[in-house]
């Protein structure tokens, strides 16, 4: 198995956690998320064809990675993430409200919290 294959092993792990975890779990990963900021950027799940759960996959990476360095590209990613989903045949706003519920509602740049974003989307 190669690094790829790895840290997309890793990355799914952690999103397992993330999801089973409660709010306080939730919290440190975000924290983590956002310290290691080189290791945030490049975690990226295989591209696949969209279908209910690779497109909760993308949501629940979305939401731990909390907005990254900044909303508007957060905001594109959701948008696009929905646009390819739906285009697929996917019912999106069952999925977003469950990942919206994990979300962190803190407002960190004056955009809205991940929460809202995930809420709006729907």
């Amino acid at each position: 198995m190669g690094i790829r294959e790895k840290t997309e092993a890793l990355l799914t792990e952690i999103i397992s956690v993330y999801e089973q975890g409660s709010e306080e779990v939730r919290e440190a990963l975000r924290r983590l998320f956002t310290q290691y900021k080189a290791f945030s950027w490049a975690a990226t799940l295989p591209a696949k064809t969209p279908t209910a759960e690779s497109f909760r996959q993308s949501l629940l990476l979305f939401s731990l990675k909390d907005q990254g360095r900044d909303s508007r590209d957060a905001l594109l990613l959701l948008r696009d993430l929905c646009h390819q989903a739906r285009a697929a045949g996917v019912d999106t706003p069952p999925i977003l409200m469950h990942v919206a519920e994990l979300s962190s509602d803190l407002n960190k740049y004056g955009m809205g919290s991940t929460k809202q974003m995930l809420l709006k989307a729907c």
